[in-house]
């Protein structure tokens, strides 16, 4: 019996999409509960938010405002925070069904990169990909650790592709203050070399 008094795991394999919450029991975390929801349905568009969020949750829940507080006599500074905060905060419900292949088949499954997912029953071979492809990597990324996203380029069966690492994190690298000057003009000059 786990900690909301829920025995047992719901069955994964319908199409009902799983919610779980943490609680820490006798000393360890454990799952507090699974929620089961049909398909189709609308699930709380921040949930993968919030579970990024969780990652750095004083950081995330805390810092930002204390950050605020300290700069509430910058308006750029100001304007920034509710610019970005209003942009993460803005999260699309997402069907039940769809979270659940999110979460079983790329963070549990990691079947992209081990080639095994497929796609109304056809197989998604990241070998096949033979456009260009500009692998842009986030230094100071916890979401997507730098190790995880750089091992793309292996699989990927493009002659022509590149790792571009930039300093800042999952979102800073290409919304922050400094993306202006630091990962967008790379990026653009990528670009151009390979327009017409």
């Amino acid at each position: 019996m786990d900690y909301l008094g829920h025995q047992g795991r719901p069955d994964l394999s319908d199409d009902a999409a799983t919610r779980t919450f943490f609680g820490r029991i006798d000393g360890e975390f454990r799952r507090a509960a699974w929620f089961a929801q049909p398909p189709g349905a609308p699930l709380f568009g921040g949930l993968i938010d919030y579970g990024a969020k969780m990652l750095k949750p004083v950081e995330n829940f805390v810092g930002g405002y204390v950050r605020l507080l300290d700069n509430l006599e910058n308006s750029k500074i100001v304007d920034s925070w509710h610019a970005m905060n209003t942009w993460v905060n803005d999260a699309i419900p997402l069907a039940g069904g769809a979270y659940r292949q999110f979460i079983v088949d790329f963070y549990r499954g990691n079947k992209l990169m081990n080639g095994t997912l497929a796609i109304r029953g056809e197989k998604v071979d990241l070998n096949n990909l033979r456009a260009s492809l500009l692998n842009v990597i986030a230094e100071d990324d916890h979401i997507t650790p730098p190790c995880q996203s750089a091992r793309l380029l292996d699989k990927v069966g493009s002659p022509d592709k590149q790792e571009l690492r930039v300093p800042g994190g999952h979102i800073g690298v290409m919304a922050g203050s400094g993306a202006s000057k630091g990962t967008w003009p790379k990026v653009e000059s990528w670009i151009a070399a390979r327009s017409d």
